[in-house]
């Protein structure tokens, strides 16, 4: 799979561009800070109403058409540069395939990775989401907690299935860290925290459950007034197969230190070694 800007790495970043709600800038203006700043190989956008003219021929998405729906256009979208994103959102009926049955359809978007330079080969699957703010019944709640382990639930099926040895889940889950679903974790990790040791501790982390050993980053500001909760919403986690090739981890308004002109949300980062080879 080719690259367009560093030979050998792989590049995986999540940001929410902020659609649901007036977004701060048009989405080409979004896109060019994005692949000029982020550099990203692989994309997930979450809250995202894209105009995929503006991101150049060697992209590849997969979105919902017409996002989750009615009045809200925006979506969840999966892409990649140099390769092909395959949409298997709604499962693959295939031998050693998978089966899902979607809560929120335009929340969640699955794409296989696919080399198209060595025969049409999958390296890897992503999987794009943005928990919406209801329980397991539909009402309105402040968090995504209930919604992030429906979504585990959901996607029992492909992570039990081959593709998940080599799997990425990665979006606004709309969740702090301490609330995350252990599910999560029972299979995956959580990107930030296995490279938390390399940040300080970040100052007034909400609902962080690491103590002197947080390493999370701000991802979130709900709000631009001076006390905006410090908020780690948005994540990367990886199957324990792509553990071993992650090679670096950053993001949040640490690393863009203008993000907050550009979206209420920070990209987070996840670096890999060439995982195809």
């Amino acid at each position: 799979m080719t690259g367009n800007y560093t030979v050998g790495m792989l590049r995986v970043s999540t940001w929410n561009v902020g659609h649901a709600v007036q977004s701060k800038k048009p989405f080409a203006d979004q896109w060019s800070w994005f692949e000029r700043h982020v550099q990203p190989h692989i994309a997930v956008l979450t809250e995202a109403k894209p105009d995929f003219s503006v991101c150049g021929r060697h992209w590849s998405f997969a979105f919902k058409e017409g996002g989750i729906g009615g009045r809200r256009r925006w979506g969840t979208a999966v892409g990649v540069y140099g390769a092909l994103a395959v949409d298997v959102t709604n499962g693959d009926p295939s031998r050693g395939g998978f089966k899902v049955n979607h809560h929120y359809p335009g929340y969640v978007t699955i794409a296989d990775i696919v080399d198209t330079d060595a025969t049409d080969r999958v390296v890897l699957t992503v999987v794009g989401v943005h928990a919406p703010l209801v329980d397991r019944n539909g009402e309105k709640v402040k968090w995504g907690g209930e919604s992030m382990e429906v979504i585990m639930e959901d996607l029992q099926g492909l992570i039990k299935s081959s593709r998940g040895e080599q799997l990425i889940i990665a979006g606004d889950f709309n969740v702090h860290p301490i609330h995350i679903p252990p599910a999560l974790y029972e299979n995956f990790v959580d990107v930030v925290e296995a490279s938390a040791d390399i940040r300080e501790p970040l100052p007034g982390c909400v609902n962080c459950g690491m103590g002197d050993q947080c390493g999370h980053l701000w991802t979130h500001r709900n709000g631009n007034g001076p006390n905006a909760s410090v908020q780690n919403i948005d994540y990367i986690f990886v199957s324990d197969g792509l553990l071993g090739d992650l090679s670096a981890v950053g993001g949040g308004c640490g690393d863009f230190p203008d993000i907050w002109d550009i979206s209420d949300h920070a990209p987070v980062i996840a670096d890999f070694g060439d995982i195809d080879d």
